[in-house]
């Protein structure tokens, strides 16, 4: 057989390297692959696995990388290179694969070592707490609005009112933008608490009433304890108020524990309070008269005066004659003029204190001769002390309303009880008169006499005007 053929035998493309791809934020326009080269004349083909990727991208020749073009679907990619005139195809070395990478939110929360509630002058270390903020995130710092710091911690002592705010900027992989956080601080001034304390319902009380002291504090906290004390240390109750039947003389404070967060102190007292305590006292009343003259039946008269024992420090007077009161005459003296033989006058004295108003009374009777005005005795007896008022010399006559013998009792006593005279004499069928003579060094003045015997009881005041 004989005869030739030719056979021509084409090159392959140029293997070049695949580059590029990596991986790509979620929700981005994804990543470039690259051929390391390319050739005039040559197509080349990218394939996701086995899938090819878009049209095949004509080589230029030209030194430099030729871009394949941006990826965003995941896998690995390849490349087949073709010599459009041969058809002639090659494998280009290597692949490179695609990934999406998931953003991630930063976030942060500022934290105050005091929290956002501070006392005034407090210097406060503010910190961010920070999540998705890569390793090295950038801090920044505001005062309101202003920027303060670029640290990731920041001090100072902040005023009522202020934002402290921090913006972070992550850089983790695949944040999704900044973050930042606020706070409003709340400043308490520094203040000293006290307390005080008053009495319902009152100071001053009748013997047996119930009394309650009450407590108002002020910078007392959200929980203030309080501790009653009475007559000094001992701790008697707790709680706002308290309530006690007093004696007189008590005294009772109050021990005010505060729980205010910005308090210069924590425990004060208050004011003291005092309990005068008092007891129903009924006054005794007697009457001494300063008689002048009588004549035609008329006694000349130149004062009354109503004298009190146990009548306490309130006292009010009303003056009567027979019965009538006299208007104006409130005091304990009461002076008249021109009075009738017979007259009766009386006074009525009245206590008034926590107790109420108690009344006492007593009365005389002008007399129809010049023997004196008598204190009225509820006896049988009729007994004068003459002349009233006298210089120390005078004489208790009458009768004890008895027709036998009986020792009587005579003392004198001045206005604070004591003895300055005192004898015994008997009454001879139930008759006195017994004349007294004192030292006539006695000091004027007020006295008492006191005629007492088994039958009778009558007190005398008497005045001596040496």
């Amino acid at each position: 057989m004989s005869g030739s053929a030719a056979i021509a035998v084409y090159p392959l493309p140029t293997v070049y390297t695949v580059t590029g791809g990596g991986s790509y934020c979620a929700g981005g326009s994804g990543v470039h692959i690259n051929l390391s080269g390319s050739d005039a004349g040559v197509n080349y083909q990218l394939y996701n696995s086995t899938t090819p990727v878009g049209t095949p991208v004509a080589g230029t020749g030209v030194a430099g990388t030729l871009d394949l073009g941006l990826q965003t679907a995941t896998g690995t990619y390849t490349v087949v290179a073709t010599n459009g005139t041969t058809a002639c195809s090659s494998n280009m070395t290597g692949s490179t694969g695609v990934s999406i990478t998931p953003t991630v939110t930063p976030s942060v929360t500022i934290a105050s070592s005091n929290g956002d509630t501070i006392c005034a002058g407090s210097i406060t270390n503010f910190s961010a707490s920070i999540v998705n903020g890569g390793t090295a995130p950038v801090y920044t710092w505001l005062v309101d609005g202003t920027p303060v710091s670029a640290a990731s911690t920041f001090s100072f002592a902040p005023a009522d009112g202020q934002i402290v705010s921090v913006t972070i900027t992550s850089n983790a992989l695949c944040p999704s933008g900044t973050a930042s956080d606020a706070v409003t601080m709340s400043v308490l001034p520094n203040l000293a608490p006290s307390v005080t304390i008053g009495v319902a319902p009152g100071d001053t009380v009748c013997q047996g009433t119930m009394v309650t002291f009450s407590a108002t504090s002020v910078n007392g906290g959200t929980a203030p304890h309080y501790e009653w004390r009475l007559n000094g240390s001992t701790i008697v109750s707790t709680g706002i108020t308290y309530t006690m039947t007093p004696n007189n003389g008590d005294a009772v404070i109050c021990l005010l524990n505060s729980n205010y967060r910005c308090r210069t102190d924590t425990v004060v007292l208050s004011n003291t309070i005092g309990m005068v305590v008092q007891t129903p006292t009924l006054p005794i009343v007697s009457i001494i008269a300063t008689e002048g003259q009588i004549a035609g039946g008329f006694a000349y008269v130149d004062s009354f005066t109503a004298v009190v024992s146990n009548g306490g420090t309130a006292l009010t007077y009303q003056w009567s004659i027979n019965g009538i009161e006299i208007t104006g005459a409130t005091g304990p003296l009461l002076t008249q003029d021109i009075m009738s033989a017979n007259d009766v006058v009386s006074v009525v004295v009245t206590n008034h204190s926590a107790c109420g108003s108690l009344p006492g009374s007593s009365q005389v009777v002008v007399p129809m001769s010049s023997e004196g005005v008598k204190v009225v005795s509820s006896s049988a007896s009729d007994i004068k002390l003459v002349p009233n008022p006298n210089k120390g010399t005078f004489t208790v006559k009458g009768t004890l309303g008895i027709t036998t013998d009986e020792e009587v009792t005579l003392e004198i006593t001045n206005m604070i009880g004591q003895v300055i005279y005192n004898s015994k004499v008997i009454a001879h069928n139930g008759t006195i008169n017994e004349k007294i003579q004192l030292s006539n060094t006695i000091a004027n003045g007020m006295y008492m006499l006191s005629v007492h015997s088994g039958s009778e009881n009558t007190v005398f005041h008497m005045v001596i005007e040496q």
